[in-house]
């Protein structure tokens, strides 16, 4: 189950802050899926579809168009104030329809599986030299100490980081092999010197001599090269001195230059501290101005609402709608009686071919004066439905201003008792909003100017007659006689 959050309109719900960038989030989501869907639709032509987009398009890619069927749930509300928001989610759910999946078989490629297994194969036989190293390295140290110590060296003097290092070994290898070297030939040339002796051919005296000054000479370069190899060591010794004393004294720059780094920082994020209290302060004041205004403008607003109840209260469209029809209507049976009165009168003395005429005529009258009954009736509807509809609106807005003054209240009361309130946004300023109860106020403050003139033009004419009724003109005495004359002249 995934349950989708909705889009959301910041003109509506006015919202700031962390609500804000949530509601961003959530709108850019919506349109990575929506642009999703669209892409799966086989009629619309993309190759491309960005799954990739968002993370929830990710999330849903086997949801959407994949392996999977999936079940849209799309909720939508009854008012009218969210008929957008509703008719987008019908078409969201419309393009949802024309998706296709596009299932897959889920199967696992041998090469790979092959692959995956040398990869291993070859990670065991690496650790396995790698070990076989280390115990080579182990044996090579542990001869090498064991020959050095047959040599007359001892084995402290020589540090790891020492071992490391080429240099010195090769020095001490070439001066082991050259002794051994000599010891060799020492050793050839004095059984060379014996068997000469056993034979006769050399005396042995001077063959003696011989081996002690060959002995001698190799002790003064054993003692010369155990002199030049602990020269070797002192040297490396000191130039690591010297690298951990100049790493050391770099360290310490170092570490002196990120103290004054830090001091900066500090004395920055002090400064900023003070600007953010001035600023809050100079906010502080101006909230607490602004709730002063709020404060004096309150009762406004509410002799506002008052004026514009009352208004409401003593509009009524209806009865004076109801009391119009009645005075047309009966306006029209006097004519109408009127007319038939004529027509009866005229029958008497006219043929019937003459009679037929009038008659005819008297029909169209009748038709005539019908089609603007309906016409009226159909006026009279659509004023009840504008009627209807502008009490809606206006019991809207009145609504919206009280929730409007039920947050000053509390915004104001959270302010007195030294809670931190944010105040709402001031609707009487926005042209958007109150339109309806803003334009009674004026047609009510107009209508207050102009009573003066409308009273002072009405003295001469009937108050009681509606603007719609038509005027009634006086007929003069002798009307019913001239027209029986005009009558009897048509006739003959």
């Amino acid at each position: 189950m995934v349950d989708l959050a909705g889009s959301e309109r910041l003109k509506k719900s006015d919202s700031d802050g962390q609500r804000l960038k949530e509601a961003l989030h959530i709108n850019s989501s919506l349109s990575a899926v929506g642009k999703v869907v669209m892409s799966l639709d086989p009629e619309s032509g993309y190759n491309y579809i960005p799954y990739r987009d968002s993370k929830l398009t990710r999330l849903l890619q086997n949801s959407i168009g994949g392996n999977s069927i999936t079940m849209l749930i799309a909720t939508i509300h009854p008012m009218r104030e969210h008929y957008e928001e509703c008719l987008s989610t019908l078409q969201f759910a419309n393009r949802c329809r024309s998706v296709q999946n596009q299932p897959r078989v889920n199967h696992i490629n041998s090469s790979v599986v092959d692959k995956d297994r040398r990869i291993r194969k070859l990670n065991e036989e690496i650790t396995s030299l790698r070990r076989q190293i280390g115990q080579m390295r182990v044996e090579s140290s542990s001869r090498l100490l064991k020959a050095l110590h047959v040599l007359g060296f001892d084995a402290q003097e020589v540090t790891e980081a020492e071992k490391q290092d080429g240099s010195v070994l090769h020095s001490v290898f070439d001066g082991v092999e050259r002794a051994n070297s000599d010891n060799q030939s020492i050793k050839s040339k004095v059984l060379l010197s014996n068997n000469r002796r056993v034979n006769g051919l050399v005396p042995g005296f001077h063959h003696n001599d011989l081996a002690k000054g060959r002995q001698k000479h190799l002790q003064e370069k054993y003692i010369n090269a155990k002199d030049n190899f602990s020269a070797l060591i002192q040297a490396e010794t000191t130039k690591e001195k010297e690298k951990l004393e100049k790493t050391a004294a770099m360290q310490r720059s170092r570490i002196m230059e990120l103290e004054i780094y830090i001091e900066q920082k500090q004395k920055e994020f002090r400064y900023a501290l003070m600007q953010e209290r001035a600023t809050s302060q100079k906010e502080m004041a101006q909230l607490v101005a602004n709730n002063h205004q709020l404060i004096k403008q309150s009762p406004q607003t509410k002799k506002a609402i008052c004026e514009s109840q009352r208004i409401v209260s003593k509009i009524d469209y209806r009865a004076q709608l109801t009391e119009q029809i009645a005075r047309i209507e009966a306006s029209k049976q006097t004519q109408i009686a009127l007319l038939q009165e004529q027509v009866k009168f005229s029958t008497s003395l006219i043929d019937k071919s003459h009679d037929v005429c009038v008659i005819n005529q008297c029909d169209q009258i009748v038709n005539a004066k019908k089609n603007e009954a309906k016409t009226l009736q159909s006026q009279i509807r659509q004023l009840e439905f504008s009627h209807s509809s502008n009490l809606e609106m206006i019991r809207m807005d009145c609504n919206e201003l009280f929730d409007y003054i039920e947050r000053l209240v509390r915004a104001l009361q959270r302010l007195r008792s030294g809670q931190h309130a944010t105040i709402p946004k001031n609707i009487l300023a926005d042209v958007t909003k109150l339109q309806h109860i803003k334009s009674l106020v004026l047609l009510h403050k107009h209508s207050a100017r102009k009573k003066c003139w409308v009273r002072e033009d009405s003295r001469g004419n009937n108050a009681d007659r509606p603007f719609s009724a038509p005027v009634r003109r006086a007929k003069p005495p002798g009307f019913t006689s001239s027209l029986r004359e005009r009558v009897r002249e048509t006739a003959y």
